[in-house]
């Protein structure tokens, strides 16, 4: 797969952030680890159309999955390679609450297995998902046993690198789109939801993006009257659980289909037709129509 001048473009505006899905599929085959994950490692280490660069970037990535990725059973193993070392570089998922009987934030890291690891609270401060059910990090992990602690706690996080997006810097999202004229941004948001816009015309991409504006919109309800299997609901099937809550969607909230239903309440119908009888038939238009603002 060569990289195109859009994805160059992306690649200055956006560093680090832009994930080739080709390679995510390489290293996926045989990885039992997130997707999101395998895409901050291949953002990181192989944004590049060179394929030297690709192969010296993979085999970083396939290192790193291998020593720092901590899986469910190796707990154990994980804790005694921070004692041993003294300092550990992990990924884990971390979530962080605060104890008033102890006046201070615990993270709890779910694969290492363990609820009470120190966190400086300038970290938790700057990413506030750790405290709304957390996020997978990449994190500097130290062994550092006191001496005067009546429980003994001794794992520390010297620094923390989220990898998936903890904070939205708005200023930062800004500036990178001033990279981009109209036509190369609206190509570039296509792309990112999965669709290919070179195979679509100026109408199409658009349609595609109207399935966002719930997510950019409160009470934005829209009503499609199409057949069923046309591939219009490509971003609801795509999008995570996270991306539901902050932008206040429920699955009720996204669409409503034209077609026989019990209750007509806004939300996407089932994909099988036995579940509320058959499908209709007939053609309607490919045109999203507001139900209620």
């Amino acid at each position: 797969m060569q990289l195109d001048r859009l994805d160059g473009l992306a690649n200055d505006a956006f560093a680090g952030r832009v994930v080739r899905k080709d390679l995510v599929r390489q290293v996926k085959v045989g990885a039992n680890v997130p997707v999101y994950v395998l895409e901050f490692l291949l953002g990181k280490y192989c944004a590049s159309d060179v394929p030297s660069s690709i192969e010296a970037g993979l085999g970083v990535v396939n290192k790193t999955l291998r020593e720092n990725f901590i899986r469910p059973e190796q707990s154990e193993l994980a804790k005694a390679r921070v004692k041993q070392k003294g300092e550990y570089r992990l990924i884990d998922k971390v979530d962080v609450r605060l104890l008033a009987r102890d006046d201070k934030f615990w993270a709890h890291l779910q694969n290492f297995n363990d609820k009470f690891v120190h966190v400086p609270e300038t970290v938790v401060y700057k990413y506030d998902r750790l405290l709304q059910g957390g996020v997978w990090c990449q994190l500097d992990l130290l062994y550092n046993p006191a001496e005067d602690e009546a429980q003994k706690r001794p794992f520390y996080i010297r620094a923390l690198k989220p990898i998936q997006v903890a904070a939205f810097d708005l200023d930062e999202f800004v500036a990178g789109r001033r990279g981009f004229g109209r036509d190369d941004w609206l190509d570039l948001v296509v792309r990112t939801v999965g669709l290919e816009p070179r195979e679509l015309d100026l109408r199409g991409k658009l349609l595609a993006l109207c399935r966002l504006v719930p997510m950019a919109e409160r009470n934005f309800n829209m009503r499609l009257e199409i057949p069923g299997q046309r591939g219009l609901f490509h971003v609801e099937h795509r999008i995570t659980l996270q991306t539901c809550i902050r932008a206040g969607l429920t699955d009720h909230s996204l669409c409503h289909r034209s077609a026989p239903h019990p209750t007509p309440s806004p939300g996407p119908l089932p994909d099988r037709a036995s579940d509320h009888g058959p499908r209709r038939t007939r053609t309607s238009p490919l045109l999203p129509r507001t139900a209620r603002r």
